[in-house]
């Protein structure tokens, strides 16, 4: 077949309108012995209640520049670059490939949004009913043939490791003793391979947690490497759990966020959630809770942000079943439908506590979470674990929403204020258990990194400041103080639920050692640099058992800053809370709410959640005293 300028036309592939055939178009990819010349296809409008057979393709679409040309249906047919480096790398030799590609096999142009909104709302079943997903990360670069190697290893030995019971020995020295001769034949710069390859946009897309989520089978493409996903999977599990690869900076502990929430998601959709005691303190049984564990992720258009987590969500769920996809809808008002739907349909304040960020691009009420920030890394108080608060006891919100759906009206009753701010903590990254042999090849980031550490140092020393600075001996509660700032740091989270380790281990590692606290940082700050850096020399010489492990620390108050009330109790805030801010319980919180006054009356916006220790449990909460606060 010859190259035409004659442009394909959706009409010549109709697809059956009829609401119950499920109709969808699957591109047969001719085969070619020439991986570069020219992509010839065809493509078939086919019926999802048949069972056709077919792979579907999940990829990152780049910059939507139309500028690959391939023959579809003898017709010109253009598409970007990276679908097209898809096609050419999956494309077979001697036979047809029957595939599904969204950018072709929907009709992308703006007089087809109908067509569009029907197609993702088949979304999961496209991606379930195939018979297995081809993931295309893109072209080898970066070594990343050394990552695939790397990780191929890691699952090697986790199986015999576990074929000979001994799944204990995840540990990276006593993975060595397996025989593992990656532990000490690997180079420092054949382990950063690895921080690239899971650098690439694939990993942080919302779409693409769907598309793996809910796969049969599925199959990652790099270049001319291919793995699968299960195979990779296994690697990563062993290599994270044994610390070996953030041992070796393979990883970076905070650039780990895609993996195990994508992870979870995948074990709730196979029904085995519940058999994996890692991921049995996340919470994904509602439409909030995916908005909040993969709020992280990116999507070009903001109204993917909701729509490409409906299809993970449990089909029986009255909330997500009621929201259609439509592409025709404002960011702002699909974000704020879904909240009210919350509020209403849960009959409780869990929305109010998704984190806000500072600034919002976007034109909508402080009561709505703008979903399409991805920058916000603070964990909700409610919503991602499966620990409830419970500040209001059994109460039910009972919501009013203004006609213009600007305006929320909430039962409530102002209980303290806040008196005084300690600064952020901001997340840093981790040096700790952390081999000297590495350090030479990244010691240009180990000023930077070093930088963090001692503000985020002196950020934990004002906290501890401000925690033990009451004039009381003892707290409301009758606790010590110490005791108070031990719960309130980790906010009140029991061991069971705490997702990422106890108390204790992060309190000997993050808060500051003997050494900083040794200086005044204000009048010595070079010095008091100097005395974390030796800090960080210690904890890395310190023998490997009873070590403790930075990266497993708790995260509720990263993102956060400690205060405290008028009242005389400690609390944990949100980044963005301001001295004159006040307290409030209303009926259906499960937490407190921050909220500032707009100047008259019970108007106010909301700054969001927090937890205040001493009250978490429905001690001041008083029904009676409810009175009408309005939030715009």
């Amino acid at each position: 077949m010859e190259f035409t300028d004659k442009p394909f036309c959706y009409s010549t592939v109709p697809l059956d309108d009829r609401s119950k055939r499920r109709s969808i178009r699957v591109l047969e990819l001719l085969p070619d012995p020439n991986p570069t010349s020219v992509i010839q296809c065809n493509l078939h409008a086919v019926s999802l209640d048949e069972r056709p057979c077919y792979e579907a393709i999940s990829y990152f679409w780049g910059p939507r520049y139309f500028e690959c040309s391939i023959t579809c249906n003898g017709a010109n047919l253009n598409i970007t670059r990276s679908l097209h480096r898809a096609l050419q790398r999956v494309r077979h030799p001697t036979q047809s490939r029957w595939v599904w590609a969204d950018a072709i096999c929907i009709n992308q142009s703006d007089d087809a949004i109908a067509e569009r909104i029907s197609q993702v709302s088949m979304m999961r079943d496209i991606y379930e009913n195939a018979k297995q997903v081809l993931i295309w990360l893109g072209a080898a670069e970066n070594n990343s043939h050394q990552a695939i190697y790397i990780i191929r290893q890691l699952a090697k030995y986790r199986s015999e490791i576990e074929a000979i019971g001994r799944p204990s020995c995840w540990a990276s020295d006593q993975l060595e003793a397996f025989g593992l001769n990656l532990h000490k034949g690997t180079t420092q710069k054949e382990w950063t391979t690895l921080q690239l390859f899971f650098d690439r946009p694939w990993f942080k897309r919302v779409w693409t947690v769907q598309e793996v989520a809910v796969a049969r089978k599925a199959v990652l493409f790099c270049g001319d490497e291919e793995i699968p996903w299960d195979e990779m999977v296994s690697g990563l599990e062993i290599g994270i759990s044994s610390r070996l690869l953030t041992s070796k900076r393979a990883l970076n502990p905070d650039s780990l966020d895609f993996f195990d929430p994508a992870h979870a998601a995948q074990l709730r959709h196979t029904q085995v959630l519940q058999d994996s005691p890692k991921y049995s303190g996340y919470n994904l049984d509602s439409l909030l809770s995916y908005l909040l564990w993969f709020r992280p992720r990116e999507a070009t258009n903001p109204l993917d942000k909701v729509f490409a987590l409906l299809g993970l969500i449990d089909k029986h769920d009255i909330i997500a079943a009621s929201i259609v996809p439509d592409y025709k809808l404002t960011a702002e008002s699909l974000y704020t439908s879904v909240t009210i739907k919350l509020l209403q349909g849960t009959r409780t304040l869990d929305v109010l506590s998704a984190p806000r960020g500072s600034q919002s691009s976007l034109s909508l009420p402080s009561w709505v979470p703008n979903w399409s920030d991805s920058s916000i890394s603070t964990m909700s108080l409610t919503g991602q674990s499966r620990f409830n608060y419970s500040a209001t006891g059994t109460s039910q919100a009972s919501v009013q929403i203004s006609p213009d759906n600007r305006t929320l009206y909430l039962k409530g009753h102002i209980i303290d204020s806040i008196v005084s701010l300690a600064p952020i903590l901001q997340k840093s990254s981790a040096f700790y258990d952390t081999p000297m042999t590495s350090w030479r090849d990244s010691m240009q980031k180990f000023s930077t990194v070093l930088d963090k550490l001692s503000d985020n140092q002196k950020v934990l020393m004002e906290w501890e400041v401000l925690a033990t600075s009451f004039n009381i001996s003892q707290y409301p509660t009758g606790e010590s103080l110490t005791e108070v700032f031990h719960s309130t740091i980790r906010a009140g989270l029991p061991q069971e639920y705490n997702m990422k380790s106890y108390y204790e281990d992060w309190r000997g590692n993050v808060l500051p050692g003997n050494l900083p606290k040794a200086v005044d940082s204000s009048r010595h700050p070079r010095l008091f640099k100097g005395a974390v850096f030796v800090q960080v020399l210690q904890d890395a010489w310190a023998p490997r058992e009873g070590k403790k492990k930075h990266e497993d620390y708790p995260t509720m108050a990263y993102g956060r800053r400690l205060g405290k009330t008028k009242g005389g109790y400690l609390a944990l805030l949100p980044g963005v809370t301001r001295v004159g801010d006040v307290v409030a319980l209303c009926e259906g919180g499960k937490t407190p709410l921050v909220l500032r006054s707009r100047g008259y009356g019970n108007l106010f916006e909301l700054v969001g959640d927090c937890y205040v220790h001493g009250v978490m449990n429905g001690e001041m909460f008083r029904p009676v005293e409810l009175s009408i606060l309005t939030l715009v």
